[in-house]
C-alpha cells in the first residue's frame, strides 16, 4: 500500500470513528456498555444527564445498581433472559441519584459475542408512562361513568348494529352484554320501524332529542323511554356511529295517567257535589215559596209540613257537606303510621258494626294468617268496617249469611279480601260502585260514599281496591292492597 493510499484509509478510519464517538454521545438515549456480568464499561452523555451521576460514578456501578430495590428482581429476570437470547427489550424502572424514580424502555444486544460485551439502549418513558396512565384513568373514569348512569347507553355503527352496551341497557331488555353486541338495535324497541326512522334521522341532524320510544324487556314488561342520539366521529370527521341514550319515563308516564285521573276525579267530584247539594236546597227554596204563601193563608198544618221538607233538606245538605268534609281530609290530614296485626284491625272494625251482624245472625270468618299492617290505623278500621257494613246490608234474604275476611298472595304482594254470599252485583254496575255519591239501590241507607272513601283511603296508603262478583245472588269480594304489609315473625 502507497503512503499516500495509507493515509486516506487512516483519515477513514478516524472520520468513522469520531462520526460513531458522535453517535455514541449525542444519542437521544442513554447508551450504558457491559459486559455479560453487568459491569459498567462505558457510558454516554445521554446516561449522565438521566441519572444525574458523574460518568465515573456510573462507571462504578452495575446495570441492576440503577434500579431501585423493588425491581431487582424482575429486571434480573429480564437481563438474564436479554443475555439467552442475544438481543431483548423490557420495560423497568431506574433510580435517579437524587433518590427520584423514572419509568425507562430497556434493549440490548451483543457487540462482541466471543468477549460478551453488550450495548444497552435506555430510553426515559416516564412521559409516556404518565400519559398512558392517564388515558388509562380518562377511559376508566369515562367507563365508570357510562356503567353508573341509571339510562340505558348503547354505542350503535353506521350500519345499525350495537356496539358497546352499559349496565342499565342489559337491565332494561334483560338480554346479556355479549348477546347484545352485535345485534340490530331496533330489535328491542316494540316499535322497530319507528326506531330506524330516528337512527336515520341522527344522521340526517346530526342528532336527535327526546324522542319518544318503548323497550321490551324478555319478560315482556314495557319501559317508555325518550331517545337521545348523536353521531361521533374519528379525528378524519368521518362518521363512525351513533352514541346513544335512552331517558326512562315509565315512571313520568305513570304520574302524568294519574294526575289525568286526578283531575278527571276533581272535576268529577265537584260536578258530583255541586249535583247532590243543588237537590236540597231545591226543595228548601221551593217550599220556603209554599211556606209563605201558607203563612198569609195562615194555614198552620201546611206551614208545619213546609217546615219539615225545609228541616230535612237542610239536615240532608248538612250531612252531605259533612261526609264531603271527611273525604276531603283523607290524605291530607292522616294520624301517624303505625304496625298492628290483621286481626286486631279487624277485631275492632267488627266492634263497630256488631249490632249490624247480630240483627242480621251473619257469620263472620276471619283469617288466622299473621300479616301485619302499616297505616293510618283509625282509617284501616275504616276500611274493614265499611266493608263488613256493606256485605251485611245488602245480603239480601240469604239464609246462611256469611262474610269471610282474609289475605293471600299475589305476585310479590298481600291482597286482602271480604268476602260475601250476598246478593252480588251485575257486571253493568261494578264500575260505578266506588264513584262519589254513587247508590245502585236508592232506598238503602248512606249517601253513597262509603266506598268511594275506602278508595280513596286505600290508594293514600299506596294501594288499589276492586271488586269481583259474578252477578245478581252470587256473592260479592271486594279486594284491596295495601303498601307495606308482611307476614308476622314468630
Amino acid at each position: 500500500m502507497t503512503a499516500k493510499k495509507k493515509d486516506k484509509a487512516d483519515d477513514a478510519l478516524r472520520e468513522s470513528e469520531h462520526r460513531y464517538r458522535n453517535l455514541f454521545e449525542y444519542s437521544s438515549d442513554a447508551i450504558f456498555i457491559h459486559d455479560d456480568k453487568g459491569h459498567m464499561l462505558n457510558v454516554n452523555q445521554r446516561a449522565v444527564d438521566m441519572l444525574g451521576y458523574t460518568r465515573d460514578e456510573l462507571l462504578a456501578l452495575s446495570m441492576v445498581d440503577y434500579h431501585p430495590q423493588e425491581v431487582v428482581d424482575v429486571a434480573m429476570a429480564a437481563y438474564n433472559e436479554l443475555a439467552k437470547a442475544g438481543h431483548g427489550r423490557f420495560d423497568s424502572k431506574f433510580r435517579k441519584k437524587d433518590g427520584s424514580l423514572i419509568d425507562v424502555a430497556i434493549s440490548a444486544q451483543p457487540i462482541e459475542p466471543v468477549s460478551a460485551v453488550f450495548q444497552t439502549l435506555v430510553r426515559d418513558i416516564t412521559y409516556r408512562k404518565r400519559a398512558e396512565e392517564a388515558l388509562r384513568a380518562t377511559v376508566n373514569y369515562s367507563r365508570n361513568l357510562i356503567e353508573t348512569s341509571l339510562d340505558p347507553l348503547v354505542t350503535i355503527s353506521a350500519e345499525g348494529k350495537i356496539t358497546d352496551v352499559n349496565k342499565a341497557t342489559v337491565k332494561t331488555t334483560g338480554v346479556s352484554r355479549e348477546r347484545l353486541i352485535g345485534s340490530d338495535f331496533v330489535d328491542y324497541f316494540t316499535e322497530p320501524e319507528k326506531a330506524h326512522d330516528g337512527y336515520l334521522k341522527v344522521f340526517e341532524q346530526g342528532q336527535v332529542t327526546d324522542y319518544p320510544l318503548a323497550i321490551r324487556h324478555t319478560s315482556g314488561a314495557i319501559t317508555d323511554v325518550l331517545f337521545n342520539a348523536s353521531v361521533y366521529r374519528n379525528e378524519q370527521g368521518q362518521v363512525l356511529g351513533v352514541f346513544a341514550a335512552a331517558r326512562d319515563i315509565t315512571k313520568l308516564k305513570r304520574m302524568e295517567k294519574e294526575l289525568r285521573e286526578k283531575n278527571d276525579e276533581t272535576v268529577l267530584f265537584t260536578y258530583t257535589v255541586s249535583h247532590d247539594l243543588k237537590s236540597p236546597l231545591v226543595t228548601i227554596k221551593t217550599f220556603l215559596g209554599y211556606l209563605e204563601q201558607d203563612i198569609l193563608k195562615q194555614d198552620a198544618a201546611r206551614m208545619e209540613k213546609d217546615i219539615g221538607y225545609i228541616s230535612g233538606a237542610a239536615d240532608k245538605m248538612s250531612r252531605l257537606l259533612d261526609d264531603v268534609l271527611e273525604f276531603s281530609r283523607v290524605g291530607r290530614k292522616m294520624n301517624p303510621s303505625v304496625e298492628a296485626p290483621l286481626q286486631t284491625i279487624v277485631k275492632d272494625a267488627l266492634d263497630l258494626v256488631a249490632g249490624q251482624i247480630s240483627a242480621r245472625g251473619v257469620q263472620v270468618e276471619v283469617t288466622e294468617e299473621p300479616a301485619l299492617l302499616y297505616g293510618d290505623r283509625p282509617l284501616l278500621v275504616e276500611v274493614f268496617q265499611n266493608l263488613v257494613d256493606n256485605a251485611v246490608k245488602f245480603m239480601g234474604d240469604q239464609a246462611a249469611p256469611l262474610v269471610e275476611i282474609g289475605v293471600e298472595p299475589k305476585g310479590d304482594e298481600w291482597v286482602f279480601f271480604v268476602r260475601d254470599n250476598g246478593i252480588g252485583i251485575d257486571p253493568r254496575h261494578q264500575g260505578k260502585v266506588f264513584g262519589l255519591f254513587e247508590k245502585l239501590n236508592p232506598d238503602t241507607e248512606g249517601n253513597g260514599i262509603g266506598l268511594a272513601m275506602m278508595r280513596r283511603i286505600v290508594e293514600v296508603h299506596g294501594g288499589k281496591i276492586w271488586l269481583e262478583s259474578a252477578g245478581s245472588g252470587k256473592g260479592t269480594t271486594f279486594r284491596f292492597t295495601l303498601s307495606k304489609t308482611k307476614l308476622q315473625r314468630t
